[in-house]
């Protein structure tokens, strides 16, 4: 069975506000075509290369209205 691909469109950001089509496969982003592929996301969406998004949500057993 061979490994699953994704087609992604959406705006690349920073670069500008225009869609583009991408393909992930074996872990790897491409801008070729790949037949088959799944959709994986609905149009309208954006990529960020690089971006990680480190942020937590804490949690507390404190009552808030004691701070």
């Amino acid at each position: 069975m061979p490994p699953a691909a994704f087609h992604l469109r959406a705006t690349m950001l920073p670069y500008g506000d225009t869609p583009c089509d991408l393909w992930v496969a074996g872990g790897r982003v491409r801008t070729r075509p790949i037949d088959g592929a799944d959709p994986l996301a609905p149009e309208g969406g954006n990529v960020r290369p690089g971006h990680v998004d480190a942020h937590l949500h804490h949690v507390t057993n404190r009552d808030y209205k004691d701070l």
